[in-house]
């Protein structure tokens, strides 16, 4: 047992020190005796005192003070404050800071533990020291034991074990830590999902195996016949259990189902788990989940006065473009090889257009997948994943699933908004305005919170003007409502949630709406993971762009190139780290 030394001033109570219940010896340790020496502490058990002050009462009259001392981790103090225990079997240190009125230092104890065991109980280590002459120290038989007392039972590594024991034989003076056991992760069931029987060619966007991405062009218009099996159902599986060290077992996360959506000449047998067409046709994919097959209709010319507008229950292939004012909607896939200009596009399945599209009137929307090559001041929303295969100038682009823009392209200024992930050639021009850019973001949910910004700014400006033209008590009750009415406003600004999926508020407040948490909107079914939503730019990213994922956001402050942002670890800010190419 030691004790630091008493230190004493005299206009100032002596501070006593308290005595230390284990032993310390710095030590040479390992082969190379050229180095510093470094302080080893004898192995103490759980429960053990680390410290006390002995004769409480000498501390009563305030003469006597005792040293202060700050409470690590893996220690707890007695209810007097005159001793302090291990909470676990490990090694004691011991460190002085600087206290506040620099006549002592305040002695901070903390244990390391003998087993590091992570939080989910998946990985247990031991931390082997070197032995004090003539202290306590680990034999083999104590390991075992230990080894019990912490429950440690499953994914035993018997040949580190063995390596552990001959190093507490050896008495090697040296620190190390040796994995003694590991658990068996669960492995999570697989999705439901639709093996077909077609060859539907590639999924632009789509990531590989090899992590590249896919851009090749999509293969439209499959034909099929009367009776020919398209697709069967492979149903989901429920995963296999996993077993932490404690062996406690851990449940597999079971695959989740899909339904089956078959439409126009298409049928699904719940009992055969196919899909069959009903009549020839050409084949539409939308998503993962909906099958069409529709008839085949091709226009080999522009859509002008020639024409009129196009409305059809088909899949449509248009040869030329379309012309200002001149309105497109298709039930099945549709084609355009030429441009859009100033007008508005519509297909319930996938869109793909191969020339440019440009001017403010130009809205484009797609259920399933929208394929496009340039745009300029126009819209485009899909329900599913979104090419960009150029450009984006000063566009909206908004997607229920990930956006994907080539590694050559660019967008200039904009919103680009994804529910899923987000890959960008290079973004922005040194005199371009900043684009919007965000990922695992709802644009449906983004719209609303910029029109409550709106009506936010509106509300303000009537209190004040308000407040300007009445007086009285009238006017004190008129403006307590408009006041109140602004609170509610900045809550639901300050708790609104942009996650696909998520509640439409991060927290139920009753004082808002009443009915807030019976409603539908707190339901986190089918949230998306927010961990795993990123933002890559394998080009060149401008100052001054505007990053989200989730409900965080970001202003670039330099010009950088090939990052990759996603939440850091906490979800509280977002993070950039180097972007290797693919």
């Amino acid at each position: 047992m030691t004790s630091p030394e008493t230190q004493h001033d005299q206009d100032t109570p002596e501070y006593v020190a308290p005595i230390l219940c284990f032993s310390t010896l710095r030590m040479k340790i390992g082969e190379d005796f050229s180095a510093d020496e470094i302080s080893v502490s004898e192995l103490i058990k759980k429960d053990q005192p680390l410290l006390e002050f002995p004769n409480p009462e000498q501390f009563i009259d305030d003469k006597l003070l005792k040293q202060p001392v700050e409470v690590g981790t893996n220690c707890f103090s007695s209810d007097d404050n005159t001793r302090i225990y291990a909470k676990v079997t490990g090694y004691p240190k011991i460190k002085f800071l600087p206290f506040e009125d620099k006549k002592t230092r305040i002695l901070h104890i903390s244990v390391e533990p003998l087993f590091r065991i992570t939080a989910d109980r998946m990985k247990a280590s031991i931390a082997l020291h070197p032995k004090l002459p003539g202290s306590e120290s680990l034999t083999e038989e104590d390991l075992d034991q230990l080894l019990a007392a912490e429950s440690i039972v499953f994914g035993i590594n018997s040949e580190n074990l063995t390596y552990a024991k001959e190093c507490l034989r050896a008495g090697r003076r040296e620190f190390n830590v040796i994995t003694i056991a590991t658990g068996k992760i669960a492995k999570n069931g697989i999705n439901a999902y639709l093996k077909f029987e077609v060859e539907t060619g590639p999924v632009p966007g789509k990531i590989m195996k090899d992590g590249t991405i896919d851009f090749r062009e999509r293969k439209i218009f499959v034909p099929v016949s009367a009776g020919q099996l398209i697709a069967r159902k492979i149903a989901a599986t429920s995963g296999t259990a996993g077993k932490n060290i404690k062996g406690e077992r851990i449940e597999p996360i079971p695959g989740k189902d899909i339904a089956v959506n078959t439409l126009k000449d298409a049928t699904y047998s719940s009992k055969t788990k196919k899909i069959i067409a009903t009549s020839d046709g050409v084949l539409s994919v939308v998503g993962d989940t909906i099958i069409k097959v529709c008839s085949r209709q091709e226009i080999m010319s522009d859509i002008d006065y020639s024409t009129g507008h196009i409305e059809s229950r088909n899949c449509v292939l248009i040869h030329g473009s379309v012309l200002p004012g001149f309105l497109v909607k298709t039930d099945g896939d549709l084609e355009i090889r030429g441009s859009v200009m100033s007008t508005q596009i519509s297909s319930q399945s996938n869109l793909v257009v191969k020339g440019g599209i440009t001017g403010k009137n130009s809205t484009l929307h797609a259920i399933g997948d929208a394929d496009i090559y340039f745009i300029e001041q126009g819209k485009v929303t899909s329900g599913r994943n979104c090419i960009i295969r150029q450009q984006s100038y000063y566009s909206k682009i908004i997607s229920g699933g990930d956006i994907r823009c080539a590694i050559k392209s660019v967008v200039v200024g904009g919103e680009v908004i994804a529910a899923g992930n987000v890959t960008l050639g290079n973004v922005g021009t040194a005199n371009s305005a900043p684009a919007f850019i965000a990922a695992g973001v709802d644009g449906n949910r983004l719209m609303q919170f910029h029109a409550l910004k709106k009506s936010l700014i509106e509300q303000q400006d009537g209190l004040i003007q308000w407040m300007q033209m009445h007086k009285g008590t009238a006017r004190a009750a008129k403006i307590r409502k408009m006041e109140k009415q602004i609170e509610e406003t900045k809550i639901h600004l300050l708790r609104m949630n942009m996650i696909p999926g998520t509640g439409l508020y991060s927290r139920a407040d009753k004082s808002i709406d009443p009915h807030l948490n019976k409603s539908s909107e707190f339901s986190n079914k089918d949230s998306i993971t927010v961990q795993n939503i990123s933002i890559e730019i394998f080009g060149i990213v401008y100052a001054g762009t505007i990053l989200q994922i989730g409900n965080r956001t970001m202003k670039l402050e330099y010009t950088i190139a090939n990052r990759l942002f996603k939440l850091n670890d906490t979800l509280t800010d977002i993070a950039a780290f180097p972007l290797r190419r693919r």
